[in-house]
Order: C-alpha cells, then structure tokens, then sequence
C-alpha cells in the first residue's frame, strides 16, 4: 500500500490548481516540507492516509448531527 503523496516537478503542464491537498491530514505539515525543501508540488491524491481523515471526519460530521 502507498501511503505517500506525489511529489511532481514544476512543469508547463502542472497547474497549482490541480492538485489535492489535504491539509487535515496528521502527515500533511510533514509532506508539505518535504516538498518545499525539494522545491516539488504536493497532491495528496493518491496517499491513502486522504481516506483516513475523511472518514474520521465524516464521523466528526455524522455526531453533531
């Protein structure tokens, strides 16, 4: 299992835009240094910790209802 982000390389095709950061992530102050000392782009699209703090949230949500 991969429970890391992409990290791409600034390029004509990649759009800031375009990416997902999951900045509820527990790991997500720890990948966005790696990725600024390496100078890269983040996309937490792939990490599967994205489903963990989803679903941990959806269960915050789900409680106040």
């Amino acid at each position: 299992m991969n429970r890391s982000p992409l990290y791409l390389r600034p390029g004509k095709k990649i759009k800031g835009s375009e990416l997902f950061r999951n900045c509820w992530c527990t790991n997500y102050d720890a990948c966005l240094d790696k990725a600024a000392r390496e100078d890269l782009f983040l996309d937490c699209t792939v990490c599967l910790y994205r489903d963990d703090i989803v679903e941990a949230f959806a269960i915050i949500v789900d409680k106040t209802r």
